[in-house]
């Protein structure tokens, strides 16, 4: 895995960089100092594995995962426990409070591997689908099953054709997931997949048998989607 260090203390990242040293399958690509320099190599270079301190000037590590459409498999290193609830909503494999053993740090990769390997089968197989961390495991979702999706304040539901998955994540967040397939967002609380749509009425739809609302924010943009479809 091609792994980029970023950190603004110099003992966080010679330890870091010692660690990495230590695994085989970890090529370290670029130790960066501040978020402005490590966004810098993530759109020049292609980074598998982020080792990511929260705490930075300018811009922090929380930032930088935000400004990115799709950020790589993050680790989290920082002091600060407070920051762990956040990283969990950005969906981040691991979450490494300083200091921090190697044993620990091993762990954490050993996770991110686990990822990377699930990532690279699902680009090998004909039916696209995705990872969600739920219920303190990975699972798998196909992307044609999904029929809706709930937004519940800090939580979402995945409704599939046979389970529903509850996650801590932002509907904003599930949304730019979803880009390149057939999803419309037709009110605050509801994604839907335009493949399980039964019916559509003025101001509701009918899909996997439930009638949601289309509000009028997304009223137009639906339509438009629809006829496009």
């Amino acid at each position: 895995m091609k792994t980029l260090i970023v950190d603004d203390e110099s003992l966080a990242r010679r330890l870091l960089r010692d660690y990495v040293s230590k695994v085989p399958d970890l090529e370290l690509v670029a130790v960066c100092t501040d978020g402005q320099e490590a966004l810098e190599v993530l759109n020049n270079q292609d980074i598998d594995l982020l080792f990511l301190d929260i705490q930075m000037p300018e811009m922090t590590g929380i930032e930088l995962l935000d400004t990115l459409e799709h950020p790589p498999i993050t680790i989290l290193t920082t002091a600060y426990e407070q920051y762990a609830l956040k990283g969990y909503e950005l969906q981040v494999i691991d979450y490494l409070l300083k200091p921090f053993t190697f044993e620990r740090f091993e762990s954490g990769v050993n996770k991110a591997r686990e990822y990377y390997q699930l990532q690279k089968a699902a680009a090998g197989e004909e039916k696209p689908y995705f990872f969600v961390k739920a219920d303190y495991k990975l699972q798998k979702v196909f992307y044609d099953e999904v029929v809706f999706i709930e937004g519940m304040r800090e939580y979402v539901r995945i409704h599939t054709i046979d389970r529903r998955i509850t996650l801590r994540q932002t509907m904003a967040l599930t949304e730019q997931n979803l880009k390149g397939h057939a999803f419309a967002r037709i009110h605050r609380s509801y994604i839907i997949n335009l493949k399980h749509i039964t019916s559509v009425q003025p101001h509701a739809v009918t899909i996997g048998g439930q009638d949601l609302p289309i509000s009028k924010g997304y009223k137009e943009s639906f339509r438009k989607l629809l006829g496009e479809n």
